[in-house]
């Protein structure tokens, strides 16, 4: 029997055919298909419970805007004590590669997160203001990303 129940259909042809396809995986949007096809295809064991996304963005936006508040702030002192940004200091070469390193490693030592709040923005002016010629963005698969381990 067809998935609509035996009755004609104003769907278009695609759409007759993820209606057909959620009805055979029982009824899953094509968003929790699509899921389900990643984690089997990944390896991931799928979730008893959908994530509640609502609740999760709630609690991203809390703690990141406690971080960039902190960013914030320290980027404001910044210009009193060593003057403000003007259009020569963007003119200028930036490439801050070295002074994350150095942050990372005092943090990795200290454990200070005052200074991952610096390391986070020396990243962001290299992003913005970075002037090395090999410095591009190219968005990578989830196995190339550095803490991929400690994510699961």
């Amino acid at each position: 029997m067809a998935a609509n129940g035996g009755k004609k259909s104003s769907l278009k042809k695609e759409d007759q055919l993820w209606a057909q396809l959620a009805a055979k995986m029982n009824n899953l949007t094509e968003h929790e298909y699509i899921r389900k096809h990643i984690y089997e295809y990944k390896g991931i064991a799928q979730r008893d419970q959908l994530i509640n996304v609502e609740a999760q963005k709630h609690l991203i936006e809390a703690f990141t805007n406690k971080l960039f508040t902190l960013c914030k702030n320290r980027l404001l002192m910044a210009r009193f004590r060593y003057g403000a940004w003007d259009e020569e200091y963007f003119n200028r070469p930036h490439d801050h590669a070295q002074a994350l390193e150095r942050l990372a490693k005092r943090y990795k030592k200290s454990r200070n997160t005052e200074l991952l709040v610096d390391l986070i923005n020396y990243a962001w002016l290299e992003f913005f203001f970075g002037t090395h010629p090999d410095k591009h963005f190219h968005a990578t698969d989830d196995e190339d990303h550095v803490g991929n381990d400690n994510m699961r």
